[in-house]
């Protein structure tokens, strides 16, 4: 199995609760690795209901224990078995916006454990549609921090530029090289964009051996690089709507 062998997994509200076919499932496809039961409840719709995180790790790193965050519209209310971590959960739903904070639920809103040689992250909540509402920082940092104590050591590339920078990695072979598609999309608050802001000194790390080469598919201009570890370290001068970086 994938994650048995290393691998990792985000999974969130009702993933693999449904088979191929849209079908409900008596059990989580996925409970295995997820390490929960059968919901017993769903706590919410709700838009102004509270979690607290309960335990240090580098899933909540950069929260404190005991800080409340907002919680997902919908929670599914879920039992973690004994070998799971439970690092944030859920509080008893408010019956008002404006009231005192409920005490802790027995239902995780948040779990990691490992499987194997792998890791995964289970949220029972509808995670990414609070985010793409409301924009909190809260959760694009637990995802983040979800996604990076999965990989470990293992990310292929990291970019230091404006969140409106697409970034797809391929690789080649004959010639061995990797590709760097950089998509633009800063532009001004109207829609539909009618000019791209360009952006400039987009700093890119790749883990790779030294390369011979590294160039811009656009300009056909060389960029320099250097060898950092299992790094290799380069700067694109500038991003306008699109561009390939050749690493070769």
């Amino acid at each position: 199995m994938f994650v048995r062998d290393g691998g990792g997994i985000v999974g969130t509200f009702e993933t693999s609760l449904y088979d191929e076919q849209g079908k409900p499932r008596e059990e989580f496809g996925l409970g295995e690795l997820f390490k929960v039961g059968f919901p017993e409840i769903i706590l919410g719709p709700s838009g102004f209901d509270f979690m607290v995180v309960e335990e240090h790790h580098p899933v909540t790193k950069g929260f404190d224990v005991g800080q409340h965050l907002a919680r997902p519209i919908s929670v599914l209310g879920v039992s973690p078995r004994e070998d799971v971590t439970v690092l944030i959960r859920a509080l008893e739903p408010l019956r008002h916006p404006i009231s005192a904070l409920k005490l802790e639920t027995s239902y995780p809103a948040l779990i990691a454990a490992e499987y194997g040689k792998g890791r995964v992250v289970y949220v029972p909540g509808l995670i990414g549609g609070i985010y793409l509402t409301h924009k909190m920082t809260a959760h694009q940092s637990l995802m983040e921090n979800g996604v990076r104590w999965i990989l470990g050591d293992r990310s292929l590339v990291e970019v230091e530029a404006p969140e409106t920078v697409e970034v797809e990695i391929r690789t080649q072979r004959n010639p061995d090289r990797t590709l760097l598609h950089l998509v633009n999309l800063t532009g001004e608050m109207r829609r539909p964009m009618e000019r791209v802001i360009p952006i400039h000194d987009i700093k890119i790390r790749l883990r790779s051996a030294l390369p011979s080469k590294a160039f811009s598919l656009t300009t056909e201009r060389a960029i320099d690089f250097k060898q950092s570890g299992t790094w290799v370290e380069l700067v694109v001068p500038k991003l306008d709507l699109y561009d390939v970086i050749v690493v070769e």
